[in-house]
């Protein structure tokens, strides 16, 4: 697995060379050590998400300014999100009676090496390229902040890329694989309240996603204009409202739309009567 970019400065986690295969196979050997992984920092962190984002990337400053890199060096939030896509994709196989093993398996390694991993990265990669291309300062920090050693040298981290794009989808995940599953029995229903229920559902998750995104770049004084991480919420609300007069006219439901990917019509409509 190769990286896009080097840590900054901590050569305990870098290794001497710097190298971005360095750092993967660092990082990727912490996730082999669970006794070593601070879980409980993890489901802090998970909870500030859903009360007090800021806090989370308050965090982040300070561990600059303690251990000289803005990522996590702890992997154990990245786990944490792992198992609950892994469980919450096995639920939603119960849920749409998926009953072999071998099935549930594919559906659940697909979601995580996909979804989670490609996916993640890619977005990750995208992010991380555009704020280091476009939004760097070109001396010092925002309000003569630089938030450590570097000034205006530094250099967004792709790690840290990963981890803000982890913590936006820590929220969608809660939106879109756990309360949406609990909704199930009334979003899968015809009409035109339960497909602007669903509809309105995925605005408000991808449009967190973006909010959480935004939080995380801002917090890096060595960036500047970081509102265009906000931008796709517009193309998000545009989306909307176009789903509310598909939702009105034919009936349109984001939740359907997903359940045909993943599953087939025979077992929406066996399971749930629709």
């Amino acid at each position: 697995l190769m990286l896009p970019g080097p840590l900054e400065d901590d050569e305990r986690f870098k290794g001497h060379d710097g190298s971005a295969a360095r750092v993967a196979a660092l990082y990727l050997r912490r996730m082999t050590r669970l006794r070593h992984m601070d879980f409980d920092q993890a489901l802090w962190q998970m909870l500030c998400l859903c009360s007090d984002p800021r806090r989370v990337y308050r965090s982040a400053t300070y561990h600059r300014g303690t251990k000289h890199q803005w990522a996590r060096d702890d992997p154990a939030f990245v786990v944490l999100i792992a198992y609950l896509l892994l469980v919450s994709t096995a639920a939603w196989c119960i849920g749409f009676g998926r009953g072999s093993p071998l099935s549930v398996l594919s559906l659940a390694l697909y979601v995580l090496l996909v979804d989670f991993v490609v996916l993640g990265a890619a977005l990750s990669t995208l992010a991380w390229t555009v704020a280091n291309t476009y939004l760097l300062l070109p001396s010092g920090g925002r309000g003569g902040r630089s938030g450590g050693s570097g000034g205006g040298d530094e250099r967004v981290e792709w790690l840290y890329a990963f981890d803000v794009h982890c913590n936006g989808l820590f929220v969608l995940s809660l939106l879109l694989h756990v309360l949406q599953y609990l909704l199930l029995p009334l979003l899968l229903r015809r009409g035109f309240w339960p497909a602007l229920l669903s509809n309105t559902l995925y605005a408000a998750a991808l449009s967190a996603y973006c909010y959480l995104t935004f939080l995380g770049y801002n917090e890096l004084p060595f960036l500047r204009s970081t509102e265009v991480f906000v931008f796709p919420v517009v193309a998000i609300g545009g989306a909307y409202l176009v789903s509310v007069v598909l939702a009105a006219t034919s009936g349109f439901s984001c939740t359907w739309l997903v359940a045909s990917i993943y599953f087939t019509d025979a077992e929406v409509a066996t399971t749930w009567g629709v």
